[in-house]
């Protein structure tokens, strides 16, 4: 599954897609002093709360205009997700 993750400076929009649809969808708050654990806590708790397994994340896509979330975002996909 592909998990995209699309941060504006107020909110933040995370799909997941399988195969060719998309499967889910959560908006929240765009964090602005998170670390990348604390942003995997909610993405986790968004992915197990729609019952779906964070290790069937294959592949993540971001999409991004805070350049300090970013950050955070790329340590939280290497991290969790073993995304380059």
């Amino acid at each position: 599954m592909l998990l995209a993750v699309d941060i504006g400076n107020t909110q933040t929009v995370i799909g997941l897609f399988g195969e060719d649809k998309i499967l889910s969808s959560w908006r929240m708050v765009t964090p602005k002093y998170e670390t990348s654990d604390e942003i995997a806590a909610a993405v986790f708790n968004f992915l197990k709360n729609s019952e779906f397994n964070p290790k069937d994340v294959g592949e993540v896509a971001i999409s991004c205009v805070v350049p300090r979330i970013l950050e955070e975002i790329i340590k939280m996909s290497r991290r969790y997700f073993n995304q380059a």
